[in-house]
């Protein structure tokens, strides 16, 4: 199974702190054949959150975040002018456009697959069910 990392749940992962992770989410990461996908949506999010001072993440830097991916195996899949049209097709059933964004990005999947199953506690994930998103937590 493919899979989308939500920012939050990336920066769980990527901080150890594992007590935040559902048994689900871990049981995804954890299993070998799964590929992980993170969207450079997520590192923009985590860069305007931190240059506005509502974040401040251990580690420090997106280019310390996007090696650990690297390291770990997580694909970094850039932003689309397709995921961009896909996420104006979307209502705004969710309230955050960087989640609006990853709606999109799931629904479009990856080079390899269509869609990518995302990694999120978010529950407002679920209002995009009818256009292909599958949210585990």
């Amino acid at each position: 199974m493919r899979y989308l990392f939500d920012t939050c749940t990336l920066l769980w992962f990527a901080n150890g702190e594992s007590e935040k992770l559902s048994l689900a989410a871990l049981s995804l990461i954890n299993t070998s054949g799964n590929e992980a996908v993170v969207s450079v949506v997520s590192f923009w999010e985590l860069a305007m959150k931190t240059s506005v001072g509502k974040l401040s993440f251990p580690g420090g830097s997106v280019s310390i975040l996007s090696t650990l991916c690297v390291r770990e195996g997580i694909q970094i899949q850039p932003l689309t002018v397709e995921c961009i049209q896909q996420f104006l097709l979307l209502p705004p059933a969710h309230p955050d456009p960087f989640d609006r964004l990853l709606a999109a990005i799931s629904i479009l999947g990856n080079e390899t697959t269509k869609p990518l199953v995302v990694l999120s506690p978010d529950t407002s994930f679920d209002a995009y069910a009818p256009w292909g998103v599958t949210r585990v937590w």
